[in-house]
């Protein structure tokens, strides 16, 4: 079953004792010198001080993408990292930014392929193979190929009610794999109860069922449908991409067109419960 997101974190905890000497030229033997390291969880064990060569101390650092995320290594040269430093970002200066693509309807196979087709090079095992094209302006075509240069999450395709895709793209290196189930195939009873808070905050409704007989009354429209956490969340990371501006618009409405369209969804609907195991 698919679990929750794993989300990186970027923290470093390099605590100073408050009678400790910081004065890198005191020769004071009666000072205290040391310096301590907090290693009470695996993702706060990082070491930030850029001397120490003590080889039991992690000097790592990873990257949370998020809205609320910066990298703060002054070396660190990725272009898809977040840099920013009190509204004066080296990103925003190189003109990288990011948003989320967010939809709660399954992508059409063949009209995903086709936008992925407008990517450098992209993998076309988990789609369908001569897929119609899109209609897309050539400042969109242009804007798919030179500005995103990094994506990721995960996304809902029209051939699998159950299967979660996880789509990882970096530079010219593009793949949509198999995650697992969405948390709303498995029964609540199932859940382990430490994620169910967590889970919940994925749902369109806190009150989702999977049941087959939730929706033969007629009086549920396909706006009232929920699909528990099935959905399109993609993070893009690449030039330009800033909100409100025709960037981030053109690609929106570009994944907006490869969703099912209201037809689509009806059929997908109707014949959610047939897949195979």
């Amino acid at each position: 079953t698919k679990s929750t997101t794993t989300s990186q974190s970027h923290e470093h905890n390099h605590e100073h004792h408050a009678d400790d000497c910081q004065d890198d030229d005191c020769q004071d033997a009666s000072h205290d010198h040391s310096h301590t390291h907090d290693h009470d969880g695996a993702e706060s064990a990082s070491c930030s001080d850029p001397t120490c060569t003590d080889p039991t101390h992690s000097h790592s650092h990873s990257h949370n993408h998020g809205d609320d995320s910066s990298c703060q290594d002054p070396d660190c040269t990725d272009s898809t990292h977040s840099h920013d430093h009190h509204q004066h970002s080296n990103s925003e200066h190189a003109g990288i930014q990011s948003f989320v693509y967010n939809a709660r309807r399954p992508f059409h196979p063949a009209r995903l392929q086709s936008f992925l087709s407008h990517f450098s090079s992209r993998s076309t095992d988990t789609v369908d193979k001569n897929p119609p094209l899109l209609h897309l302006s050539p400042e969109t075509r242009h804007i798919l190929s030179h500005n995103i240069l990094r994506s990721k999450g995960f996304c809902w395709l029209a051939n699998s009610h159950r299967a979660a895709t996880y789509w990882s793209h970096a530079g010219k290196s593009f793949e949509l794999s198999l995650f697992g189930s969405w948390w709303a195939t498995l029964p609540r009873q199932q859940w382990p109860p430490q994620v169910v808070d967590t889970v919940l905050q994925d749902f369109d409704d806190p009150q989702h069922s999977e049941e087959e007989d939730d929706d033969d009354d007629d009086s549920v429209t396909s706006q009232k449908r929920t699909v528990g956490d099935r959905r399109q969340n993609i993070v893009l990371i690449g030039l330009g991409l800033r909100e409100g501006g025709t960037t981030q618009t053109l690609i929106t409405e570009a994944l907006d067109q490869c969703l099912v369209t209201d037809e689509e969804w009806e059929e997908f609907w109707n014949h959610r419960f047939e897949e195979s195991e």
